[in-house]
Formats: C-alpha cells, structure tokens, sequence
C-alpha cells in the first residue's frame, strides 16, 4: 500500500502541468495560425534563402506585413503581461551577436572548402550596389525585414509561449525548432538546425536584436555559397551545395553548444582549460624533446651496428627508443613533471611476479580452449632453426627484452603519465597508453594487442614501476612467441594460422587478468591500510592510516 501511495503523490506534480498546457495552448494556436495566414489564404509563405525563387517587391511586401503584425501581437501579449520584455527583445547584445555570426561565416567558408578545395580561386562576385541600386536595396532590405519576422514570430512569440507552457526552456527549444521545419516543405534539417542555434541565442540573450543579426549573417552566408538575389556568382555550384550542406548542419549544431558551454563557463572551467593546454604544451615539449635527442645521438648508431654483429636493425631501432625515452624520462622527473626515477625502478616482486606469471600461461590457455585438436597435437621442442645455435637464441631473446623495455620506457613512463596529466584522469591515461600501445603493432592483431596494452597500463598505474610492466610484457612476449610464433621464430606448440581462431578468447583472458589485478591491488590496499589503523578507542580525528603505507 505505501506503494501506491507514493506514486499517488505525482498526480498533484501531473495535473499542474497539464493545467499549465491547457492554460497556454489557445495563445499557441493563435500565433500558429496568425503566422501562417498567408497560406491560409492562399498566398505564398515568407521567402527563405535556402530557397531558388525570389520576387523582390512581393517578398518584401509581405515580410514587412509580416514584420508589422508579429510587432503588434508581440505588443499586445507585453500588455496583458503574457510575452516578454520589450526591454529585453531591443537590446542589442553585441558581444553575443558578432562571435557568433563571425563564427557562422567561418562555418559556411570552412564547408565550401571543405567540399571543393579549389573555391579559393572561384569567380565570386557579388552584386555591384552603385550599378543596381535599387536591385540591391530592395534584397538587402527584403533578406533583414526577412530575418527580422521570423526571429519575431519564431523566438520571440512561440518559443517565448512553448517555454510558459512547458515550464522549460529546453523542451520550449526543441518544440520550435521542430514546429518550425515540419511548417517547411522543404530543407527541413536546414531550418531544424539553424532554429536551434537561434533559440539557443535567445535563451542566452532574450533579445530579437542579436538573433536577428546572427539570422542574417546565416542567410549571408549560405547565399554565397549557392547564389542569390545578392549575389551574382556564387562559390558552390549545386551539387557543391549539396555536398556542402551535411557539414553546414554539423558545424550550426556545434556552434550551438559552443554558445551554449561559452554561457554556462565560471572560474573552474578556464582553469581546467589552461592547465589543459600547458599539459599538451608539455606533451610536445617532452616529444620534441625525444626527436632532437635521437637525432643528436643518432650518428653513433652505425658505428655500433659495424663495430658489433649482433647489433641488428631491429635491435638497435629499440635501443634508440631506450636511450630517447629515458633520457626524456629523466628530464621530467628531474623538473618534477613525471614520476621519480626511484619509484619507477623499484622492483616490486610481488606484483611483478604474480602478474607474469599468471599472464604466461593465457595464450596456451586461449589455445587449449580455442583450438584443442590443434594444441593437444603440437609437441613441445626447442624453437628451431635457433635450437643449433645458442648465441643466435640468445640474440632474438635480447631482442624480445629489449624491445618490451623500449616499449615500457616509451609508452609507460614517458607517455601515460603525461596523458594521464592532460586529462585529469589516471584512468583515461592508461586506455590512452593503450590506444597508443596498440597502433604501435602489427594491424590485424587488435583482438589482443589492445587488452593486453591495458594490462600493462594498469598494471603500471598501480605500482609505478617500469620493472614490473617490462618483465610482464617479456612474459606475454615469450609465451605468445612459444605458442603461435612470429614472423622470426617456429613455434614450439602450433602454428600461426592454428593460432587465429584463439584470438579473440586471448583478448578475453587479458581483460579478465586485468580485472582480477585489479581487484587484488584493491583488495591489498584495503589490508594494509586495516593493519596500520589504530584500535578504535586510539583513534586519532583527522588521521588517514593510509598516509603511512609505503
């Protein structure tokens, strides 16, 4: 029964707003049918620049009709204290106005370049106003009075009413904007978007004024994109236009947001904006950093690769990386910018071990699961052709640890911890480190390259230790190079193409060993800092017992 009851206290919440609705809807349908008197009656609607026709003298005829009737029912709904204030609508708010149109103009310059590169060398040309004055005046006049009305009839009067009815802004803005582009025969999406880049204006500014000038600007731009009575030659042809016109949409929606979050900024955003930028600024400092490094130490390379036979191509590209990325490590730790030499040598047995240990036995096991017949078959041998000789097995196993410090040093110390800065997130540092790990790899391997890149991210988010991500990532190569092989090695279990159908269950192991470290590390955390608390009635107010875990 207390069920019930408590859903019966929303009937009081629902009959006030339905009683608000009812209340309202006569002015609505008013205003709808007063704005559409002309096809009514069996006139021709109000022109729109995303349309071909024009006729000068009839369109402005029936805009300042238009113009004067919106005025006056406006006037009236101000009287009897039902529409808004006229101080507001006439305020010009410039400082809202001219962004926003200079924006729109950069929008519709950027699409047509966007779609045709070559309108920069186009034959744009609009009408000479000293050789046809009164052309000129008569569409100039024609395209304000234009934008003009509708804003009167579109903001002013039935957003203004849908918002009283409603009770909200933003269901007031999206009511329009859809009334607005059903009542349109054609370029519905057109009239859609720009209607709610100007509700969002006028929620903004209250003022007819500054939508006006951002209408116009609009109808500006799009007619010289396809041409117009203003223009004698337009920079789009018609399919141009056509192509252009998706992009014009997507970029008045965005714009409409920009507006939007512009608005609603207050101190802690600009804040969050310019550490923002000094973060990515240090991001290209500490790469740039890397690059000049390589370059300076990067004649001593080809003295090494003669000097010793070892030194392979592949060998010594990630010896370069080594050196580039630990030096910039260094740097950073040194300016306090990244995490401590200290810390990111520290050994960290336990989790190093455990973590290894239990990510070397996933790909025999995606294979066991994935692939029996085949797995169960394979035999277990010394890799060949390196099973005659040692020293060239003892190479390729210098090229695997080397190359997974490589990629530890860059991908883990240089690159997450700035990442995780520039985002304010640890979390969203490491699946950065994880995207950046994957495309650093062979294409076509992405079902585990990705979830085993997270492993390694978040196993270094939680210890910080560089030693115990590079000797995980050495488990992860050997044990996959034992059990599918590489593009230098046999396997030892089964062949590459025996291997393709445990892919995606490899992928699956690796988040679920991500999930279960996870879980490990929080569920240490949580005991040690149980066995550093006190005894209750020792207990100190204020004291954190996990400031003295290690």
């Amino acid at each position: 029964m207390p069920r019930y009851i408590d859903r019966l206290k929303i009937l009081p919440f629902a009959y006030g707003r339905l009683v608000r609705i009812v209340k309202w809807s006569p002015l609505l349908i008013t205003i709808v049918l007063l704005g559409k008197w002309t096809a009514l009656f069996g006139g021709a609607g109000g022109w729109s620049v995303f349309e071909s026709g024009f006729d000068g003298d009839h369109q402005f005829t029936l805009n300042l009709k238009m113009t004067l009737m919106g005025l006056a029912l406006l006037g009236a709904m101000t009287w009897w204290n039902i529409g808004p204030r006229w101080l507001s609508l006439i305020r010009p708010a410039v400082a809202m106005g001219l962004p926003v149109a200079t924006a729109i103009l950069l929008t519709a310059f950027g699409s047509a370049f966007a779609v045709n590169p070559d309108v920069l060398h186009s034959e744009f040309r609009p009408i000479n106003p000293f050789e046809q004055p009164q052309s000129w005046l008569v569409a100039m006049a024609t395209l304000l009075l234009g934008a003009l009305q509708q804003e009167i009839w579109g903001r002013a009067l039935l957003q203004s009413t849908l918002q009283r009815m409603f009770g909200n802004r933003w269901v007031a803005l999206f009511a329009a904007a859809l009334m607005l582009s059903l009542a349109q025969g054609s370029n519905r999406p057109a009239t859609f978007c720009s209607a709610i880049l100007f509700g969002v204006a006028f929620i903004r500014t209250r003022s007819v004024i500054c939508t006006t000038l951002i209408h116009a600007t609009l109808d500006l731009s799009v007619a010289c994109l396809q041409g117009g009575p203003l223009i004698a030659s337009s920079l789009l042809d018609p399919a141009g236009f056509r192509a252009a016109k998706p992009l014009l949409f997507i970029g008045f929606l965005l714009l409409a947001l920009a507006v939007e979050l512009w608005c609603r900024r207050n101190s802690r955003g600009p804040d969050r904006v310019k550490t923002f930028a000094k973060n990515l600024l240090l991001i290209v400092a500490a790469l740039t950093f890397c690059l000049l490094f390589g370059k300076l130490v990067w004649p001593v390379w080809p003295a090494l690769a003669q000097k010793y036979a070892w030194l392979s191509p592949y060998l010594r590209t990630r010896a370069e990386l080594v050196l580039q990325a630990g030096v910039t490590v260094a740097v950073l730790a040194w300016l306090h910018r990244g995490p401590p030499l200290r810390t990111l040598f520290a050994p960290r047995p336990a989790a190093a071990l455990g973590v290894s240990l239990a990510a070397a036995m996933l790909p025999a096991l995606a294979a066991a699961i994935a692939a029996p017949g085949e797995f169960w078959a394979a035999h277990l041998a010394l890799p060949a052709p390196y099973a005659a000789d040692p020293g060239l097995l003892t190479g390729v196993v210098l090229t695997i640890v080397v190359g997974a410090f490589a990629e530890e040093m860059f991908c883990r110390a240089l690159l997450q911890p700035l990442l995780s800065r520039l985002f304010f997130s640890q979390w969203v540092g490491a699946v950065a480190g994880a995207l950046l790990f994957t495309s650093m790899h062979t294409i076509g391997n992405e079902a585990f390259i990705f979830p085993g890149g997270l492993l390694l991210s978040i196993v270094f988010m939680r210890p910080q230790s560089i030693v115990c991500t590079t000797l995980l990532h050495v488990a992860l190569n050997v044990s996959l190079t034992l059990t599918r092989g590489t593009t230098f090695m046999e396997s030892a279990y089964m062949s590459t193409e025996a291997f393709d159908p445990a892919r995606p269950v490899y992928g699956v192991l690796l988040v679920a060993l991500t999930i279960a470290f996870e879980w490990c590390w929080r569920r240490s955390e949580r005991a040690r800092t149980g066995r550093l608390a006190p005894p209750p009635n020792e207990r100190i107010p204020g004291f954190d017992p996990a400031s003295l875990s290690p």
